[in-house]
């Protein structure tokens, strides 16, 4: 089953990345965002998933919806 909430920790090391670290004490993506647009991602995503036959088709669908 794929999971389509990122619950990875944000590397450390390099530009930008430690600076939410640094400055909000956010150690992983998902402290980037609240429930709902996570929920939101997360339906957008099954949803484009089951509807294309192909990942071109599913990454189309999803740039096309932002």
């Amino acid at each position: 089953m794929t999971t389509f909430i990122p619950s990875k920790a944000i590397p450390k090391g390099g530009g930008n990345t430690d600076e939410p670290i640094r400055t909000h004490g956010w150690t992983h993506w998902h402290h980037l965002l609240t429930p709902r647009p996570l929920l939101i991602i997360k339906v957008l995503a099954e949803q484009s998933g089951a509807l294309s036959n192909s990942r071109e088709k599913a990454a189309a669908n999803l740039l096309g919806a932002i």
